[in-house]
């Protein structure tokens, strides 16, 4: 099968050379900025899972390092041989499993990738990890000594001799609802949902509601207070399962399987 996985957060650009952005290196710690706290750890496991059996690409703003060892790295599937210099190796020639990775850091910067990788990939899979800023910087302003809000000229470097700072922000539109609709992917379409404080059944109910106002297939939901252990997974029947954190690849690819027939070389579903 022919997978898309996106993974990581999307920044906002402050000006053509900062950005606000997550400023801490995994899934475990929590930050400020204008986007999110998350940096593509579940995305890259899910990849990493299903690379040895499946066509994997992962569009992430995380690191493209993998864990596996015995699973290479391309960046273009035309690109790839065992001695290709643009391949980082991991493993034996005896055992090549690929991913092609490709970065992204802003939030029209994975709007355009997934854009193009869905009109052309010809994908079976989307499995929409990534977490995508909500609110975008419309506009910079700073107070004058007399007091006045002016707007800051952001094309280009906004001086730091400023004293403070004030953003207008404007809220995006929903990549994930453009998926199926605008951009006319046909296949499996897994959706991810995160809220806060509150109870599992709370989670439930939104995260149901939610999929279907993407036409989402699946549904994989939970709490920032206990998302490292474990996460909500809702088929297209509204059926759920409260899979283990360590499982959670298995407990997704097993439910997209139940959606789309695998077959073997000779044609029959395995």
């Amino acid at each position: 099968m022919n997978i898309l996985i996106t993974a990581g957060s999307s920044m906002s650009m402050l000006d053509q050379v900062r950005g606000l952005f997550p400023v801490y290196p995994d899934d475990d710690s929590q930050g400020i900025g204008l986007g999110n706290i998350f940096w593509g750890t579940t995305g890259r496991e899910i990849a990493e899972a299903l690379a040895p059996y499946h066509r994997v690409t992962l569009i992430t703003s995380g690191s493209l390092k993998l864990i596996d060892r015995e699973i290479r790295l391309v960046t273009s599937w035309q690109n790839f041989s065992p001695g290709n210099s643009r391949v980082f190796t991991f493993g034996s020639d005896e055992s090549i499993y690929c991913i092609r990775g490709v970065n992204y850091r802003t939030f029209e910067d994975l709007a355009e990738l997934m854009e193009q990788e869905i009109r052309t990939g010809e994908y079976d899979v989307i499995i929409h990890s990534a977490a995508v800023n909500d609110f975008a910087i419309e506009s910079v302003w700073c107070r004058t000594d007399a007091g006045e809000m002016v707007q800051v000229d952001a094309s280009t470097k906004i001086s730091s001799s400023k004293p403070e700072l004030f953003l207008k922000l404007k809220p995006t539109y929903k990549i994930v609802d453009k998926i199926k609709r605008d951009w006319g992917f046909k296949g499996v379409l897994v959706k991810f949902k995160l809220q806060v404080g509150m109870s599992d059944e709370e989670l439930i109910e939104i995260a149901k509601r939610s999929r279907k106002a993407s036409d989402a297939d699946m549904m994989v939901a939970n709490c920032l207070e206990w998302a490292r252990e474990r996460a909500y997974v809702i088929n297209a029947d509204d059926e759920v399962t409260n899979a283990d954190r360590s499982q959670l690849p298995t407990a997704i690819w097993k439910v997209v399987r139940s959606m789309i027939p695998l077959e073997t070389e000779d044609g029959k579903e395995r």
